[in-house]
């Protein structure tokens, strides 16, 4: 008789255990999940809605004259650094002096969305997110 208690006393600690680390893993992802949770996207600015844009980079540009060919390499150069180094969520606002008054003005005020490489597979869908990073955000830039 005194076996078979020993051996349930053993089999009741194992279970103890088992459910401890369920319990543990279970209130870790809870935790995990509750802190990193995406936030609401404003598909018109891309911005996060609760917190709104993070940073701002204003660009104004001389359109009096037309660009050249190495003008423009080299601002497009300057732009893609400039977006590259930024974090996620800054907002960027691109305006132009023309000559003509009616084309000045802003051209472009978008946050730069999250990348699909910077998207985390376990909750979000880096293709969707590639998708929206590139046809919202760097295309129209």
């Amino acid at each position: 008789m005194s076996r078979s208690r020993r051996r349930s006393g053993k089999g009741q600690a194992g279970w103890w255990v088992l459910i401890a680390a369920t319990v543990a893993v279970l209130v870790a992802g809870l935790v995990f999940f509750l802190t990193n949770r995406p936030s609401v996207i404003d598909e018109a600015t891309l911005c996060p809605e609760e917190a709104g844009p993070a940073a701002g980079i204003v660009i104004l540009l001389d359109l009096t004259d037309p660009l050249g060919r190495t003008q423009h390499e080299r601002l497009t150069g300057i732009l893609a650094k400039t977006v590259k180094e930024a974090e996620t969520n800054t907002l960027f606002a691109v305006g132009a002096v023309e000559a003509s008054p009616d084309e000045r003005g802003a051209k472009f005020s978008l946050c730069k969305p999250l990348e699909g490489v910077k998207a985390n597979e376990l909750y979000q869908n880096p293709t969707i997110v590639k998708k929206r990073y590139e046809e919202k955000f760097k295309k129209p830039l």
